[in-house]
């Protein structure tokens, strides 16, 4: 598995979703071993790569929040997901939304001034899952629990199944959180 982080000099969409192919070809030309590789998109808009003299794809998760981009490459995992985050506040009413009853108990464990900090990185950890699910926003944040890996274990529950997962997760600099998941095959995720 292979993260590739790059930084832009300019805060536009555009020159953000540059920085983020960059950093996802060459993260696949690393996972893959190989310079020849092509971003795919499948049907549903999820990324991922190949190489030109292979057909077997390569998982690929892209995320973006200025001045970062961070790509997860793999060929050994189907399902990965990736996100950067910059630090930020939320208010009560939005992290009673995302967080779940166990998680707002471990936020509320550390000091009030670290507790952007630390809201800032389970977001960035859920958003990383509901990639690599490839549901995106339609699975419900506080559908991931993450107080499995928070207590120190390697799972995480989605749906109120527990699953194994590894996970990365450190700061950028000093005003960014990135989190990378990888998930083992778990037949069809579904909502519910």
């Amino acid at each position: 598995m292979i993260l590739s982080l790059t930084t832009c000099t300019e805060d536009s969409r555009e020159a953000l979703r540059i920085a983020g192919r960059r950093a996802a070809r060459r993260a696949l030309q690393h996972a893959a071993a190989s310079p020849l590789v092509e971003i795919k998109r499948e049907t549903t808009g999820k990324p991922y790569g190949v190489r030109r003299d292979c057909a077997r794809p390569i998982a690929l998760s892209i995320s973006h929040a200025y001045p970062y981009a961070l790509a997860f490459a793999s060929t050994k995992s189907r399902l990965l997901g990736v996100d950067v985050e910059r630090i930020r506040s939320f208010s009560p009413r939005i992290e009673n939304v995302f967080l779940t009853p166990s998680e707002l108990n471990w936020i509320k464990a550390h000091s009030l001034e670290s507790r952007d900090i630390w809201r800032t990185l389970l977001w960035s950890m859920k958003e990383a899952v509901i990639k690599a699910i490839g549901t995106g926003l339609r699975t419900h944040p506080a559908r991931v629990d993450l107080t499995p890996i928070l207590s120190g274990s390697s799972a995480i529950c989605i749906h109120g199944y527990r699953l194994p997962a590894t996970v990365y997760a450190a700061r950028v600099g000093s005003t960014h959180w990135m989190a990378a998941i990888a998930l083992p095959p778990f037949g069809r995720y579904t909502l519910s």
